[in-house]
């Protein structure tokens, strides 16, 4: 499947070196080359990004909210606090 700019997504897969679960939803922010990758975002309940940088297409679903596993992450990104 391709995904388009500030569509959203699940994460197919647990990605535990980002504190990423698979379920999570996200946005796509950007698309490279191609789609080739994606440059998407995660945030938190409030917000608050907990992770942006890019994943290649096999990690994203089609977003459910069925699906969807809605954390509540607590923490943000380390340079995202005031």
């Amino acid at each position: 499947m391709r995904f388009e700019e500030h569509e959203p997504f699940l994460l197919a897969t647990d990605l535990p070196e980002h504190g990423l679960l698979a379920g999570m939803p996200g946005t796509v922010l950007l698309i490279h080359g191609d789609h080739v990758a994606y440059e998407v975002e995660f945030s938190n309940s409030y917000g608050a990004p907990v992770f942006m940088g890019a994943l290649e297409p096999h990690l994203l679903l089609p977003y459910r909210e069925d699906l969807a596993r809605h954390l509540d992450v607590m923490h943000a990104m380390p340079d995202c606090h005031d």
